[in-house]
């Protein structure tokens, strides 16, 4: 079984392990079997039983950096296991004409991100690559409209997102 690269695109062989590399660009790959939630591969955790909607990890802090776009250096803290954004009638509300009223979704359960394209007209892309769907780790860069956003996870006790 192979996965695509996220980054290039190339076919990566899924060796079994929780991450591998894309032989042709070196970008790290989560391998989608452990990197889903236990809640989607049918293990339920205690977690995963107090919301089908996800959660957010007690010893964990969430942010959304505004790299560029209307606001640069804003940084927007993720207090909920799922976050709309785009540009009306969401969670997080950008001024950019070039959004979707709700564009995409981050969608947090535990240790796991996930940043999902809610069909919006002019896409989600990663690495200049338009994606429907992608995991996120700490320090993603993903762009929506004229946006780049950076998606940061951090402990509890450090002082800065």
């Amino acid at each position: 079984m192979s996965m695509t690269c996220s980054r290039c695109g190339s076919d990566v062989p899924d060796d079994g392990q929780s991450e591998v590399t894309c032989p042709k660009c070196g970008a790290p790959q989560p391998n989608p079997a452990w990197t889903r939630p236990y809640a989607q591969a049918g293990t339920p955790t205690l977690e995963s039983r107090k919301s089908d909607q996800g959660s957010l990890s007690a010893g964990k802090k969430y942010a959304l950096v505004i790299v560029n776009g209307a606001e640069p250096g804003r940084v927007v803290p993720l207090e909920k296991p799922r976050v709309v954004i785009g540009r009306a009638d969401c969670d997080l509300v950008l001024s950019d004409p070039e959004l979707s009223r709700q564009h995409a979704l981050v969608a947090i359960n535990g240790m796991n991100a996930r940043l999902e394209d809610l069909g919006s007209t002019n896409g989600t892309f990663v690495d200049d690559k338009r994606i429907q769907a992608v995991e996120l780790r700490d320090r993603s860069e993903f762009r929506i409209g004229s946006h780049e956003l950076v998606f940061v996870m951090r402990d509890r006790d450090e002082d800065n997102v």
